[in-house]
């Protein structure tokens, strides 16, 4: 208790440590569900980290003011991430699409407001851990919560009752509910217990008890880790390693001790174990082992792998190309993506053909921050090196100046594999914030700013007069945080999901004006998830005309709604295809009773293909519906526009058969059913999928009313086992 008093008796103590509480508690962020959310794996744990920062950020503030803490000390590395995010919001602001730049999507969180978050996270971690100790106790602590993951993902593996199935299915998902959120995450807790295992062992504390909980927990991470399959963090892993045991290799030359030449036959007995993997990828003991299953079958050819590539390709050939400087945007790399959609990566109709991200963090800032953005982004990590290694020359201890650089390296090439989340960031902008820390004492020149700070720094602190003016203000500050970016946003879905559970129980007139005004609650309270609660409107239009008590009227009148905010959302963004297509399916439904809505749903879709002339799903559309309107030759020609677009895709070939039954040329039907056979065959799945057997059942049903004999043979023939 004498302790415990003494820890509260200095300065502004109770204030330091709420900060140093929500600085913790910001570390288990990854374990917070909330299943009544919308995306429960992702919005309830931003929420979390939004609120805890929102609060510790004003007060942290508040103790500058004061004197109590400093300013965090100037550091290129802070100003290099700075001027990233301030290029992301100039981008942002010339993007078009301002507020979803800024608020995001309910399932990435991510956006302008995001970034001040992580901004603000790093600010206060910069400002106020002084020492290694505060550092350490932060460390320990997210390697407690990686712990408790990644025991929760064993526990999936394991079957445990009282822990729920992985969403990942057989890749554990654990508590983040994305088995490769689990895969990156723990490898920045490898890296955490790592560092902190070989001070152990620099303080010669062979034996103690945090030598073995720190190798235990590398044990277990590294086996979640295998399990997760993810193959990203699995080499980024083993480039950690590598560069650890080469620097090894390399300072250590000179002892050439009996520890030397076991490392010397562990890495040699590791390289032959890898390459292994790649020569014998057909046998057992590689397929029995999923993960070793997925590296050995990286190929360059593959279906996935051709995809990445080819988006990739797009991304830079093009849309990179075409705004070099700033670049598109913060969330707006779909708009670039569906401009110049690679239509090679539409293979079938379960092919993924919408990308928000491009599943490459470099890529991504490439395209959304342009030059400018992916420049100070890299450059933070190329000064990070340059800083680290001046600390092996200046101090001449090669072994953790060493690990946080095989950790920079490592995160670099898995920024080639993954995208953005706050699982990660957490950590990632923990060690960053850190590695910061370590380079100010490295930094040797003051520029003219920095001198100018310092002075403007003093002259705020003398300034004692309007103390109380400044509280109430900070107070404000948080109070209006807290408010706009969670209290806000946390209403906005959680009533918006409640609008799925009402619909299908409303029984009165009332039950179904709470369902629209819930959902209108929702939308207006505030921008951030505006395209997915349009999108839904869609899926909650099916649940009121399905709702025995809907009458005609009401049914209407959530049509009404829901062509109304449709349309408005794709006026606001028409390079949004996807937002698009829904418009198209809401015509394509009304158009079952009104014919006249056939013609919008046209003319809609041809203002999509000359924005995105290489999407071939609008193209599908259109060829369906100048079918419904007996215009054969316009169909015709949409089809074979998807043909030419992706001349190796079974689904264009079938859609061929589809155009050409219609069009009664049944020479031509037979010639593309054949190529769709050829294309299953081929790839081992027979003639035809169950889809695909059904439509040629109802063909052959209809031939035979018909009495066409010859067509009947055809049919029969393709139908054949």
């Amino acid at each position: 208790m004498s302790k415990l008093s003494s820890y509260f008796s200095g300065k502004d103590a109770k204030w330091k440590f709420i900060i140093k509480l929500g600085l913790a508690l910001v570390l288990f962020a990854p374990l917070v569900i909330y299943n009544d959310s919308y995306f429960p794996f992702v919005f309830p744990r931003n929420m979390f980290f939004r609120l805890i920062i929102d609060i510790i950020f004003p007060l942290y503030l508040w103790l500058v003011v004061k004197n109590t803490y400093q300013w965090p000390k100037f550091n290129k590395g802070l100003v290099f991430f700075v001027l990233f995010i301030l290029v992301l919001t100039i981008s942002s602001i010339f993007g078009g699409h301002f507020l979803l730049s800024f608020w995001s999507t309910f399932e990435r969180m991510d956006g302008l407001a995001n970034w001040y978050h992580i901004l603000m996270y790093v600010i206060v971690l910069f400002g106020v851990n002084k020492n290694e100790k505060d550092w350490h106790f932060l460390f320990k602590t997210s390697l407690l919560a990686g712990v408790i993951v990644a025991l929760y993902a064993l526990g999936q593996a394991l079957g445990w009752s009282f822990v729920m199935s992985s969403a990942g299915g057989q890749r554990l998902a654990s508590t983040l509910g994305n088995a490769a959120y689990v895969g990156s995450y723990l490898f920045l807790n490898i890296v955490i217990a790592s560092y902190l295992l070989i001070k152990k062992i620099q303080q010669k504390d062979f034996y103690s008890a945090g030598v073995i909980y720190y190798t235990l927990s590398i044990i277990l991470f590294i086996a979640i880790l295998l399990a997760t399959e993810t193959r990203g963090a699995f080499l980024a892993l083993l480039v950690f390693i590598l560069v650890m045991i080469l620097a090894f290799l390399y300072y250590e030359r000179h002892k050439r001790n009996t520890l030397y030449y076991i490392i010397v036959g562990l890495l040699i007995a590791g390289i032959i174990f890898v390459v292994s993997i790649f020569v014998q990828k057909n046998s057992d003991w590689v397929r029995s082992v999923p993960i070793f299953s997925r590296l050995a079958n990286i190929s360059l050819t593959d279906t996935s792998t051709q995809s990445r590539l080819m988006i990739w390709k797009n991304s830079v050939a093009y849309a990179f190309k075409e705004k070099p400087l700033l670049g598109w945007g913060e969330e707006n790399f779909s708009d670039a993506f569906n401009k110049y959609f690679p239509s090679a990566i539409f293979v079938t109709m379960g092919s993924e053909i919408w990308f928000d991200r491009p599943h490459n963090i470099l890529v991504q800032h490439l395209v959304q921050g342009g030059l400018l953005g992916f420049g100070f982004y890299v450059a933070i990590f190329i000064y990070l090196l340059i800083v680290l290694g001046r600390l092996i020359k200046k101090e001449k201890i090669w072994a953790v100046p060493v690990l946080w650089s095989a950790f920079l390296l490592g995160f670099l090439v898995q920024d080639f594999f993954i995208f953005d989340n706050l699982n990660v960031n957490v950590v990632f902008y923990l060690l960053l914030a850190y590695l910061f820390s370590l380079a100010v004492n490295q930094e040797d020149t003051k520029s003219r700013f920095v001198e100018r700070f310092a002075v403007w720094q003093s002259k705020l602190y003398n300034k004692k007069i309007n103390l109380n003016i400044r509280a109430v203000f900070l107070i404000l500050l948080s109070i209006a945080l807290v408010y706009f970016m969670v209290w806000k946003p946390w209403r906005s879905n959680t009533v918006f999901v409640k609008t799925f559970f009402y619909a299908p129980q409303a029984k009165t007139a009332e039950d179904f004006a709470k369902v629209k005004s819930d959902w209108l609650r929702a939308y207006y309270m505030v921008p951030l998830g505006d395209k997915e609660k349009i999108a839904a409107l869609n899926d909650l239009l099916g649940l009121v005309i399905g709702n025995p008590y809907a009458t005609d009227d009401i049914r209407f009148e959530f049509i009404n709604l829901t062509g109304q905010y449709l349309e408005s959302n794709y006026a606001k963004n028409p390079m949004d295809i996807r937002s698009g297509m829904f418009l198209s399916n809401f015509y394509q439904f009304v158009g079952t009773f009104d014919a006249s809505f056939i013609d919008q749903d046209i003319a809609l879709l041809e203002k999509m293909a000359k924005l995105a002339p290489w999407r071939l799903e609008v193209k599908f559309a259109l060829q369906k519906d100048y079918q419904r309107k007996g215009d054969l030759q316009k169909a015709k020609e949409q089809v074979l526009l998807a043909r030419d677009l992706a001349p190796n895709s079974r689904d264009v070939y079938w859609k061929l058969a589809e155009f050409y039954w219609i069009a009664q040329d049944y020479q031509e039907f037979e010639l593309a059913v054949d190529k769709v056979r050829t294309w299953n065959r081929t790839r081992g799945i027979g003639n035809f999928d169950q889809a695909q057997t059904a439509d040629l059942n109802n063909y052959l049903q209809q031939a035979k009313a018909n009495k066409q004999k010859e067509l009947v043979t055809m049919l029969e023939s393709f139908l054949q086992p």
